[in-house]
């Protein structure tokens, strides 16, 4: 008799064709090889079938979107601008606040193991260690993305930014109407708001096996506890646990 794979076992989905705008991300567990361990193979598919017992069994765990949902928004973002925004968005686990205010200077853009973000951490929950006045908290994201690395030097170059210039200069109430009608296109079993995104960019780090601490960092937490809520993801996937156990 067959058995179901584990969902962290089987080999992923291949995305949709990417727009005209730029290729999408590859998909491929085994794209980039990390430096200290292998790659992990995701069944997206029973993820998002479980997705609906995950949520009502922690009622703390926000609403995620997985990896094929994104690739069915970023398939409807036809503008170079909606594009990015959602790359941003998912790519980055930045805040929407902190995504309209990247700068070209706040950019790294060279190669896999050195490419990157510093954000500014414009929004901070939790305690914080008191700094010297008008210091600014920083936090550095990397970008592994090729693809992403290649759209933004296109979308600068093409829009002549220098390094003070905003990639983005719009509000946080356009990044809103942007997500929500891109949505609505992509006709999501959910509605997506920017926040979402963010959620979307903590599970599938977790569901990558990334280790809660760098998490944390990347998202820019106060305190671990902040980003906890996330292994919750996995809540229902404990069966392959019980399967040898006697009764």
């Amino acid at each position: 008799m067959s058995s179901v794979p584990h969902p962290l076992s089987t080999s992923l989905p291949a995305p949709a064709p990417a727009p005209a705008v730029s290729r999408l991300p590859a998909a491929r567990a085994e794209a980039v090889e990390p430096l200290f361990r292998g790659p992990v193979e995701v069944n997206w598919q029973h993820l998002i079938e479980r997705r609906p017992i995950s949520l009502q069994i922690n009622p703390e765990l926000p609403s995620y979107l997985s990896l094929p949902e994104v690739h069915q928004l970023l398939n409807v973002a036809r503008t170079p601008k909606d594009h990015l925004l959602v790359r941003l968005l998912w790519q980055t686990g930045a805040r929407i606040s902190e995504v309209i205010s990247i700068t070209v200077g706040q950019l790294t853009l060279t190669d896999e193991w050195s490419s990157g973000v510093l954000l500014d951490r414009l929004k901070q929950r939790g305690r914080q260690k008191k700094l010297q006045r008008d210091v600014i908290r920083k936090r550095w994201v990397p970008i592994t993305d090729m693809s992403l690395v290649r759209e933004l030097r296109r979308y600068i170059n093409g829009a002549e930014l220098k390094p003070g210039d905003r990639l983005l200069p719009h509000t946080r109430q356009w990044g809103y109407k942007r997500i929500s009608l891109l949505s609505e296109k992509a006709k999501l079993p959910i509605s997506v708001h920017p926040h979402m995104l963010r959620h979307s960019f903590a599970c599938n780090a977790v569901l990558h096996g990334e280790p809660l601490t760098v998490i944390r960092d990347w998202l820019g937490h106060a305190s671990l506890e902040q980003t906890e809520i996330y292994t919750r993801v996995l809540a229902t996937e404990t069966n392959h646990l019980m399967r040898y156990m006697s009764f």
